[in-house]
Protein backbone atom coordinates (compact mmCIF):
# COMPACT_ATOMS: atom_id res chain seq x y z
CA UNK A 1 0.00 0.00 0.00
CA UNK A 2 2.87 2.34 0.44
CA UNK A 3 4.91 1.13 -2.49
CA UNK A 4 4.61 4.75 -4.49
CA UNK A 5 6.48 6.15 -1.73
CA UNK A 6 10.02 3.89 -1.66
CA UNK A 7 12.91 4.42 -3.41
CA UNK A 8 13.99 1.57 -5.65
CA UNK A 9 16.19 0.29 -3.04
CA UNK A 10 14.94 1.34 0.90
CA UNK A 11 15.74 0.19 4.63
CA UNK A 12 12.62 -1.30 6.67
CA UNK A 13 13.00 -0.95 10.58
CA UNK A 14 11.45 -2.80 13.32
CA UNK A 15 9.83 -0.50 15.86
CA UNK A 16 10.91 -2.27 19.02
CA UNK A 17 14.43 -3.23 18.04
CA UNK A 18 17.41 -0.97 18.43
CA UNK A 19 20.78 -1.83 17.06
CA UNK A 20 23.66 0.84 16.16
CA UNK A 21 23.31 0.26 12.65
CA UNK A 22 26.27 0.04 10.34
CA UNK A 23 24.68 1.42 7.21
CA UNK A 24 27.86 1.25 4.92
CA UNK A 25 28.87 -2.36 6.04
CA UNK A 26 25.38 -3.34 5.63
CA UNK A 27 24.99 -1.90 2.07
CA UNK A 28 28.31 -3.39 0.75
CA UNK A 29 27.05 -7.15 2.20
CA UNK A 30 23.85 -6.43 0.30
CA UNK A 31 25.64 -5.29 -2.93
CA UNK A 32 28.02 -8.58 -2.97
CA UNK A 33 25.18 -10.65 -2.67
CA UNK A 34 22.22 -8.68 -4.60
CA UNK A 35 19.51 -10.67 -3.30
CA UNK A 36 16.13 -9.19 -3.03
CA UNK A 37 16.50 -8.08 0.77
CA UNK A 38 19.36 -8.64 3.41
CA UNK A 39 18.23 -8.68 7.03
CA UNK A 40 19.82 -8.13 10.48
CA UNK A 41 20.15 -11.12 12.32
CA UNK A 42 21.88 -11.82 16.13
CA UNK A 43 23.03 -15.37 17.49
CA UNK A 44 20.18 -16.38 19.81
CA UNK A 45 19.05 -20.19 20.53
CA UNK A 46 16.08 -20.43 19.50
CA UNK A 47 16.16 -18.30 16.68
CA UNK A 48 14.14 -18.42 13.54
CA UNK A 49 16.42 -18.27 10.93
CA UNK A 50 19.40 -20.62 10.04
CA UNK A 51 22.31 -19.05 7.89
CA UNK A 52 24.68 -20.75 5.69
CA UNK A 53 28.75 -19.75 5.68
CA UNK A 54 28.20 -17.36 2.65
CA UNK A 55 25.07 -15.07 4.47
CA UNK A 56 22.56 -16.85 2.80
CA UNK A 57 19.53 -17.50 4.65
CA UNK A 58 18.67 -21.35 4.04
CA UNK A 59 15.72 -21.33 6.36
CA UNK A 60 13.03 -18.87 8.11
CA UNK A 61 10.53 -20.55 10.72
CA UNK A 62 8.00 -18.44 11.66
CA UNK A 63 7.90 -18.96 14.85
CA UNK A 64 11.01 -19.77 17.05
CA UNK A 65 13.01 -23.06 16.88
CA UNK A 66 15.83 -24.62 19.10
CA UNK A 67 17.49 -26.01 15.95
CA UNK A 68 17.93 -22.59 14.78
CA UNK A 69 20.33 -20.21 16.16
CA UNK A 70 20.09 -17.20 14.76
CA UNK A 71 17.08 -14.16 15.32
CA UNK A 72 15.67 -11.79 12.75
CA UNK A 73 15.43 -8.48 14.16
CA UNK A 74 14.83 -6.07 11.10
CA UNK A 75 17.01 -3.68 9.37
CA UNK A 76 16.60 -4.60 6.16
CA UNK A 77 18.23 -3.07 3.01
CA UNK A 78 15.58 -4.10 0.59
CA UNK A 79 15.02 -4.04 -3.45
CA UNK A 80 11.72 -3.05 -3.83
CA UNK A 81 10.79 -4.39 -6.92
CA UNK A 82 12.22 -7.65 -6.17
CA UNK A 83 10.19 -7.46 -2.94
CA UNK A 84 6.61 -6.57 -4.25
CA UNK A 85 7.25 -9.54 -6.61
CA UNK A 86 6.79 -11.86 -3.13
CA UNK A 87 3.37 -10.39 -2.13
CA UNK A 88 0.52 -12.22 -2.77
CA UNK A 89 -2.17 -9.31 -1.19
CA UNK A 90 -1.44 -6.39 0.58
CA UNK A 91 -3.14 -7.20 3.79
CA UNK A 92 -0.70 -10.25 4.94
CA UNK A 93 1.62 -11.62 7.44
CA UNK A 94 5.71 -10.39 6.58
CA UNK A 95 6.75 -13.06 8.02
CA UNK A 96 5.00 -15.12 5.20
CA UNK A 97 6.36 -12.84 3.05
CA UNK A 98 9.82 -13.05 4.24
CA UNK A 99 9.38 -17.36 4.71
CA UNK A 100 8.51 -17.12 0.91
CA UNK A 101 11.24 -15.26 -0.75
CA UNK A 102 13.98 -16.95 1.96
CA UNK A 103 12.93 -20.53 0.10
CA UNK A 104 14.28 -19.53 -2.85
CA UNK A 105 17.25 -18.73 -1.49
CA UNK A 106 16.77 -14.68 -2.08
CA UNK A 107 17.27 -13.33 1.81
CA UNK A 108 21.27 -12.76 3.09
CA UNK A 109 21.67 -12.12 6.29
CA UNK A 110 24.13 -9.47 8.06
CA UNK A 111 25.21 -11.31 11.57
CA UNK A 112 25.64 -8.84 14.32
CA UNK A 113 27.76 -9.77 16.79
CA UNK A 114 26.90 -7.00 19.63
CA UNK A 115 23.48 -7.30 21.47
CA UNK A 116 20.23 -5.86 20.57
CA UNK A 117 18.17 -3.84 22.72
CA UNK A 118 14.26 -4.20 22.13
CA UNK A 119 11.33 -2.57 23.84
CA UNK A 120 8.89 -5.63 23.90
CA UNK A 121 8.22 -5.95 27.44
CA UNK A 122 8.48 -3.36 30.66
CA UNK A 123 11.84 -5.35 31.90
CA UNK A 124 13.75 -5.69 28.40
CA UNK A 125 11.94 -1.51 27.47
CA UNK A 126 13.95 -0.28 31.34
CA UNK A 127 17.34 -2.30 30.24
CA UNK A 128 16.94 -0.51 26.56
CA UNK A 129 16.83 3.00 28.40
CA UNK A 130 20.13 2.28 30.42
CA UNK A 131 21.81 1.03 26.82
CA UNK A 132 20.87 4.52 25.35
CA UNK A 133 21.35 6.29 28.23
CA UNK A 134 24.57 8.81 27.12
CA UNK A 135 27.73 7.46 29.40
CA UNK A 136 31.18 9.18 29.73
CA UNK A 137 33.03 5.80 29.04
CA UNK A 138 36.28 5.00 27.87
CA UNK A 139 37.87 1.89 26.98
CA UNK A 140 40.94 1.90 27.59
CA UNK A 141 44.16 -0.72 25.64
CA UNK A 142 46.52 -1.79 29.02
CA UNK A 143 50.06 -2.35 27.59
CA UNK A 144 51.56 0.66 26.33
CA UNK A 145 48.63 2.95 27.19
CA UNK A 146 48.26 2.67 30.90
CA UNK A 147 51.88 1.18 31.43
CA UNK A 148 54.54 1.09 29.86
CA UNK A 149 55.43 -1.81 27.26
CA UNK A 150 57.64 -5.08 27.97
CA UNK A 151 59.96 -5.82 25.21
CA UNK A 152 59.35 -7.69 22.23
CA UNK A 153 58.41 -10.89 22.97
CA UNK A 154 57.94 -10.57 26.88
CA UNK A 155 54.65 -9.77 29.17
CA UNK A 156 54.39 -8.14 32.51
CA UNK A 157 54.70 -10.96 34.71
CA UNK A 158 53.76 -9.37 38.22
CA UNK A 159 53.44 -6.01 39.63
CA UNK A 160 56.89 -5.23 40.51
CA UNK A 161 57.05 -4.73 36.63
CA UNK A 162 54.17 -2.91 36.17
CA UNK A 163 56.05 1.11 35.36
CA UNK A 164 53.03 3.19 35.05
CA UNK A 165 52.69 6.04 31.84
CA UNK A 166 52.17 9.28 33.45
CA UNK A 167 50.86 11.16 30.86
CA UNK A 168 48.01 8.36 31.30
CA UNK A 169 47.35 8.74 34.71
CA UNK A 170 47.57 12.97 34.35
CA UNK A 171 45.06 12.63 31.58
CA UNK A 172 42.45 10.33 33.06
CA UNK A 173 42.90 11.75 36.43
CA UNK A 174 41.21 15.26 34.48
CA UNK A 175 38.71 13.21 32.65
CA UNK A 176 37.86 11.36 36.14
CA UNK A 177 36.96 14.89 37.48
CA UNK A 178 34.68 15.23 34.84
CA UNK A 179 32.60 12.07 35.20
CA UNK A 180 34.48 9.86 33.18
CA UNK A 181 35.12 6.31 33.82
CA UNK A 182 36.71 3.54 32.14
CA UNK A 183 36.98 -0.21 31.04
CA UNK A 184 40.15 -1.75 30.04
CA UNK A 185 40.92 -4.17 27.23
CA UNK A 186 44.03 -5.79 26.74
CA UNK A 187 44.98 -8.94 25.26
CA UNK A 188 47.35 -11.15 27.33
CA UNK A 189 48.71 -13.99 25.06
CA UNK A 190 50.97 -14.76 27.59
CA UNK A 191 48.85 -17.06 29.69
CA UNK A 192 48.16 -19.42 26.81
CA UNK A 193 51.99 -19.49 26.10
CA UNK A 194 52.55 -20.33 29.86
CA UNK A 195 54.66 -17.04 30.33
CA UNK A 196 51.95 -14.79 32.51
CA UNK A 197 50.58 -16.78 35.79
CA UNK A 198 46.51 -15.90 35.22
CA UNK A 199 46.63 -15.51 39.12
CA UNK A 200 49.26 -13.03 39.01
CA UNK A 201 47.49 -11.03 36.25
CA UNK A 202 44.52 -11.06 38.29
CA UNK A 203 46.70 -9.30 41.30
CA UNK A 204 48.21 -6.84 39.09
CA UNK A 205 44.81 -5.63 37.71
CA UNK A 206 43.42 -5.56 41.30
CA UNK A 207 46.55 -3.39 42.19
CA UNK A 208 46.28 -1.39 39.46
CA UNK A 209 42.53 -0.77 40.24
CA UNK A 210 43.65 0.13 43.90
CA UNK A 211 46.26 2.61 42.59
CA UNK A 212 43.95 4.46 40.41
CA UNK A 213 41.06 4.72 42.54
CA UNK A 214 43.37 6.70 45.09
CA UNK A 215 43.31 9.42 42.04
CA UNK A 216 39.97 9.36 41.93
CA UNK A 217 39.97 7.31 38.32
CA UNK A 218 37.04 4.23 38.01
CA UNK A 219 38.01 1.36 36.50
CA UNK A 220 34.76 -0.13 36.22
CA UNK A 221 35.82 -3.44 34.45
CA UNK A 222 39.01 -5.45 32.76
CA UNK A 223 38.44 -7.75 30.00
CA UNK A 224 41.21 -9.70 28.92
CA UNK A 225 42.28 -12.44 26.27
CA UNK A 226 44.45 -15.12 27.43
CA UNK A 227 44.30 -17.35 24.10
CA UNK A 228 47.15 -17.60 21.74
CA UNK A 229 47.49 -15.96 18.13
CA UNK A 230 46.71 -19.13 16.63
CA UNK A 231 43.60 -20.57 18.72
CA UNK A 232 41.24 -18.15 16.35
CA UNK A 233 39.16 -17.28 19.63
CA UNK A 234 36.80 -14.37 18.62
CA UNK A 235 38.07 -12.18 21.79
CA UNK A 236 41.65 -11.81 20.72
CA UNK A 237 41.77 -8.05 19.19
CA UNK A 238 41.75 -7.05 16.11
CA UNK A 239 38.41 -9.58 16.62
CA UNK A 240 35.92 -7.01 19.04
CA UNK A 241 34.91 -10.02 21.19
CA UNK A 242 35.90 -8.30 24.23
CA UNK A 243 34.12 -5.14 23.63
CA UNK A 244 30.76 -6.60 22.43
CA UNK A 245 30.78 -8.33 25.77
CA UNK A 246 31.64 -4.94 28.00
CA UNK A 247 28.83 -3.51 25.56
CA UNK A 248 26.56 -6.38 27.11
CA UNK A 249 26.88 -6.34 30.61
CA UNK A 250 27.53 -2.91 31.36
CA UNK A 251 24.84 -1.27 28.70
CA UNK A 252 26.38 1.39 26.44
CA UNK A 253 26.64 2.45 22.48
CA UNK A 254 29.44 1.12 21.14
CA UNK A 255 29.14 3.97 18.64
CA UNK A 256 28.91 6.59 21.10
CA UNK A 257 32.06 5.53 22.82
CA UNK A 258 35.87 6.12 22.06
CA UNK A 259 38.65 2.44 22.22
CA UNK A 260 42.17 4.49 22.98
CA UNK A 261 44.71 2.03 22.21
CA UNK A 262 49.12 1.80 20.94
CA UNK A 263 48.84 -0.52 18.33
CA UNK A 264 47.30 -0.95 14.74
CA UNK A 265 44.80 -3.55 16.08
CA UNK A 266 43.66 -1.77 18.74
CA UNK A 267 42.25 0.42 15.32
CA UNK A 268 41.10 -2.40 13.36
CA UNK A 269 39.63 -3.44 16.83
CA UNK A 270 37.37 0.12 17.25
CA UNK A 271 36.11 -0.47 13.58
CA UNK A 272 35.03 -4.06 13.82
CA UNK A 273 32.83 -3.33 16.78
CA UNK A 274 32.02 0.33 15.58
CA UNK A 275 33.07 3.12 17.98
CA UNK A 276 35.88 5.85 17.58
CA UNK A 277 39.29 5.67 18.07
CA UNK A 278 42.57 7.30 19.39
CA UNK A 279 45.69 6.21 18.20
CA UNK A 280 48.61 6.74 21.02
CA UNK A 281 51.81 6.75 18.91
CA UNK A 282 53.36 7.18 15.81
CA UNK A 283 51.33 7.85 12.29
CA UNK A 284 53.83 5.80 10.60
CA UNK A 285 52.82 2.22 12.45
CA UNK A 286 49.39 3.12 10.73
CA UNK A 287 50.57 3.11 6.89
CA UNK A 288 49.47 -0.35 6.09
CA UNK A 289 45.55 0.00 7.45
CA UNK A 290 42.97 0.30 5.08
CA UNK A 291 41.08 3.97 4.92
CA UNK A 292 38.60 3.15 7.19
CA UNK A 293 40.44 1.57 9.55
CA UNK A 294 41.87 4.49 10.46
CA UNK A 295 41.28 6.12 13.80
CA UNK A 296 39.89 9.59 14.73
CA UNK A 297 42.27 11.21 16.38
CA UNK A 298 46.65 10.04 16.32
CA UNK A 299 48.34 11.59 19.01
CA UNK A 300 52.09 11.11 20.56
CA UNK A 301 50.73 12.13 24.18
CA UNK A 302 47.38 11.45 25.50
CA UNK A 303 47.17 15.02 26.94
CA UNK A 304 46.68 15.81 23.13
CA UNK A 305 43.61 14.39 22.71
CA UNK A 306 41.63 15.97 25.94
CA UNK A 307 39.36 18.52 23.71
CA UNK A 308 38.89 15.92 20.70
CA UNK A 309 37.54 13.45 23.80
CA UNK A 310 35.71 16.52 25.22
CA UNK A 311 34.27 17.07 22.07
CA UNK A 312 33.23 13.56 20.84
CA UNK A 313 31.09 12.89 24.25
CA UNK A 314 29.27 16.49 24.01
CA UNK A 315 28.30 15.59 20.24
CA UNK A 316 27.31 12.14 21.54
Amino acid sequence: EAKDHFDLKFILLYSDNFIPFPYSKILKFHEKHRLTLTLTACPKTPGNISVDNEGIVEFFDKNRNKKLHHVEIGYMVIEKLKLLESFEKPDCNFDDVLHRIASKKQVSAWINYDAYHSISDPERWKKTEEYLRPKKLILLDRDGVINKKAKTGEYITSWEKFEWINNTKKVLKKLSLEGFKYIVISNQAGISRGMVDQKQLIDIHKKMKTELSKDGIEILDIYYCPHHWDENCNCRKPKPGMLYKASKEHLFRLDKTLFIGDDKRDCQTAYNAGCGAIFLGDPKELISLPFNHQPDLIVTELENSLGFIREFYKQN
